[in-house]
């Protein structure tokens, strides 16, 4: 099963758009021009000449689930339930929408997100949930979370405090797709902890830049809801909320030094990005190594994931009048 699942990933893999195509799609002149450069691609079926905005993007994020609805057809029974894991993160940022809508009562945004992805009859779902009990059940229901702190989950949303309740959750998140992650072939696992180590330290990293206190980064240490790290430690995570000085801060984060500065300077998204930009030179550099094992399966769904993000912001871009130079900022190529 694991040899004709690499195979046929492998062959689905060349059906990937280039760095070129990309780079092509970003200097498009319109968005008629996007779609005809599109043409011959698993996206020419789905879209037409005059396609409202959304309706393009809507396509896009239709062919990123037919690719994960393939892999999960030829996984081995553990890279699939892996996988299912991993995706479950399109739910919990539905969930952490609709916490702050109905649990919170934030005041509704002018216009709610569209949740690419997620079938309607799901969506419904989540749009129900209306109490920690709800969530609960949902999250060990439809993700399959195992390891979920019923009392610690109750107590952190009575809090009423958003922030901890969207870590609590993306701790949940993480710890259970940690659990699949042991449960995979030992090489497999290896590659694949490291890729998603990367962005548990940016995501940790982010937090004490943000509260940038040590008694409100204290306060995330004793309710354990700081996610599990990989190269950066709670205690280096607690010194640099005690301090200002960027020379000391990007001293201390040096493994992520060049995404410390990015977001120190320029903001949360395009260290995002930068950090997505980290995660594809790895997998580039390690594509050969990985050729022969299920770790080539998780190398595809990431380069999947980079060009739905990267087409759909082009299309977003493009359809609101932004240069080539200004999209290709913010592209993961």
């Amino acid at each position: 099963m694991s040899e004709y699942a690499i195979v046929r990933t492998h062959g689905l893999k060349t059906r990937l758009l280039s760095k070129e195509d990309i780079l092509n799609l970003s200097q498009a002149k319109n968005i008629s021009n996007f779609i005809d450069l599109l043409k011959g691609t698993e996206y020419s079926d789905l879209l037409y000449a005059g396609m409202p905005i959304n309706e393009i993007i809507r396509a896009i994020h239709d062919v990123f689930w037919s690719r994960m609805h393939r892999i999960l057809r030829i996984s081995p029974d553990d890279f699939s339930r892996f996988l299912r894991g991993y995706l479950a993160k399109i739910d919990i940022n539905a969930i952490l929408y609709f916490i702050r809508e109905k649990i919170l009562k934030v005041k509704k945004p002018t216009h709610r997100p569209p949740f690419y992805g997620i079938p309607s009859i799901i969506l419904q779902q989540i749009e129900r949930l209306a109490s920690a009990e709800d969530i609960l059940l949902y999250l060990r229901q439809n993700l399959c979370f195992e390891k979920v702190d019923k009392k610690k989950f109750r107590r952190i949303l009575n809090t009423k405090k958003f922030s901890l309740i969207e870590l609590l959750i993306w701790n949940i998140y993480y710890t259970n797709l940690m659990a699949h992650i042991q449960r995979l072939p030992e090489d497999t696992a290896t590659f694949i902890r490291r890729i998603i180590g990367i962005e548990l330290d940016v995501l940790n990293i982010m937090t004490v830049l943000s509260e940038h206190s040590p008694e409100k980064y204290g306060e995330l240490i004793r309710e354990k809801l700081i996610l599990p790290h990989y190269r950066i430690h709670r205690s280096i995570l607690m010194r640099v909320s005690q301090t200002k000085d960027q020379r000391v801060i990007l001293e201390l984060l040096s493994p992520y030094k060049e995404i410390v500065k990015i977001l120190l300077e320029r903001g949360q998204i395009l260290a995002y990005v930068a950090t997505d930009r980290q995660i594809l030179g790895i997998l580039q550099r390690k594509c050969v190594e990985i050729a022969h094992d299920l770790a080539y399966l998780f190398y595809y769904v990431k380069l999947a994931e980079f060009e739905c993000k990267n087409l759909a912001f082009c299309a977003y871009a493009i359809y609101h009048n932004f240069s080539p130079e200004e999209i290709q900022q913010y592209l993961v190529i």
